[in-house]
């Protein structure tokens, strides 16, 4: 097997430190809801609240797996992969600071009080000078901050493009603005005195226009024709794509990102007046912080979660994979029937008991007969959305049954159950 390091992606296979982050969210929101509902049972015991860690991981193992094939599908690395939460800054920040102090409390009884001590000192200082100050920390090194939708307003009638407005006062730290949107849009800027704007890149399916007012910074312009069309209003997988491309143009990922399908009246406020804004900014600051004091339990989550096996598929090759990438002995060649008219099949799953393999193709998910050659299309009951998007499919061999993960809206996970009484399709 491949060596890989635990705690970092892995460049060529790329998801073994999304999925140990990924299980260790999914187990500390397990915890957090398993604390709160022991107080008022402590007299059972506290050994007898308590699931066993393996238990906690397999809870999350399914989910945790599908959401990082799936991001490995699009090219998202572990780091990235952090960003592909859709969740309210307030939330996102009020679990970081959980996080933060259950992670200093354990390095205390570790032996680290001391260090431990610091690291929670620095916290409150950064966390007093957001929230009660509202003053970002000042830096002289270039800040990225993005805010994207699907189109603007039409306010005054009908235009040829929409208007979103943005209203940019942060002067802590040099920045750089992505602007980017899918309908035709005219950015209009405000820009307040002393802001060190370095660049606004916008990007989008349709060509966008920037109006600043007043001054020229530098803009550049990648929407419609000009670029490859990135573009994202929420925190999804689009999210992740412009991220990525960011992160590859100017060596960071957004800071801060505010969005909306269609945008208010009242403009984006990339600045500390915008309590979203701040709180985004701050949890930015917290960051060594957190990776610090939570570094200890993410070792304790790698040691579990390294004995794990699944089976998913490499390039034209599938076989057998730890989460830190495939064992190379067990990988083989995907069976010439799965694609012989250019279905282009990206994912397969394979059913050893029943000899059949699973696969998703642009018109759908197959199943093939390894002994018949048989290829048949699943379909979907009527009762449940339709089959769309998809970006990840496994087989439940516990339980025999087929589980796939769908993009579409804001997702679903689908299972046939089980696939031998009825035929190849999915039901409620």
């Amino acid at each position: 097997m491949n060596a890989h390091d635990p705690l970092k992606s892995n460049g060529n296979h790329g998801c073994g430190g999304t999925f140990v982050r990924t299980i260790r969210r999914f187990r500390v929101t397990s915890w957090a809801k398993e604390r709160k509902g022991s107080r008022s049972r402590h007299h059972c015991g506290e050994a007898a609240q308590r699931r066993s860690l393996s238990k906690r991981t397999a809870a999350v193992l399914v989910p945790a797996i599908f959401l990082c094939l799936s991001c490995a599908g699009f090219g998202i690395e572990a780091e990235e992969m952090e960003l592909f939460d859709p969740r309210p800054a307030s939330e996102r920040f009020a679990e970081m600071w959980r996080d933060i102090e259950r992670g200093c409390e354990q390095m205390r009884q570790n032996g680290k009080a001391e260090a431990a001590g610091e690291l929670l000192k620095r916290a409150n200082e950064l966390k007093a000078a957001y929230q009660v100050k509202r003053e970002p920390i000042r830096s002289e090194k270039v800040e990225l901050h993005a805010v994207g939708v699907y189109g603007g307003r039409f306010d005054r009638g009908p235009k040829r493009r929409g208007v979103v407005k943005v209203k940019v006062t942060h002067k802590a730290a040099p920045l750089i603005l992505s602007l980017s949107a899918y309908e035709p849009v005219e950015w209009q800027l405000e820009i307040d005195a002393g802001v060190r704007l370095e660049e606004i890149f916008v990007s989008g399916y349709n060509a966008q226009e920037v109006k600043t007012g007043s001054g020229e910074p530098k803009i550049t312009n990648r929407s419609g024709g000009g670029g490859d069309g990135t573009y994202c209003y929420c925190r999804n997988a689009d999210y992740v794509r412009l991220a990525s491309m960011l992160k590859r143009r100017f060596g960071a990922e957004p800071i801060t990102f505010q969005g909306g399908y269609i945008p208010r009246d009242r403009p984006f406020v990339v600045g500390a007046e915008s309590d979203d804004w701040l709180t985004q900014a701050l949890m930015a600051a917290l960051r060594p912080i957190y990776k610090e004091s939570t570094k200890a339990e993410l070792e304790e989550t790698v040691q579990e979660v390294s004995k794990l096996r699944f089976q998913a598929m490499i390039g034209r090759r599938y076989g057998d994979f730890t989460v830190f990438g495939p064992i190379d002995a067990t990988l083989r060649p995907m069976p010439d029937q799965l694609d012989p008219f250019g279905f282009g099949f990206r994912q397969i799953a394979y059913d050893a008991e029943a000899k059949q393999y699973y696969a998703v193709s642009r018109s759908g998910v197959k199943r093939l007969d390894s002994e018949t050659g048989k290829l048949a299309t699943l379909t979907v009951d009527r009762s449940l959305p339709g089959l769309s998007a998809v970006c990840g499919l496994t087989f439940d061999t516990k339980r025999r049954r087929l589980l796939v993960a769908t993009m579409a809206g804001e997702g679903h996970l689908f299972g046939t159950i089980p696939p031998e009484t009825s035929g190849p399709s999915f039901r409620r």
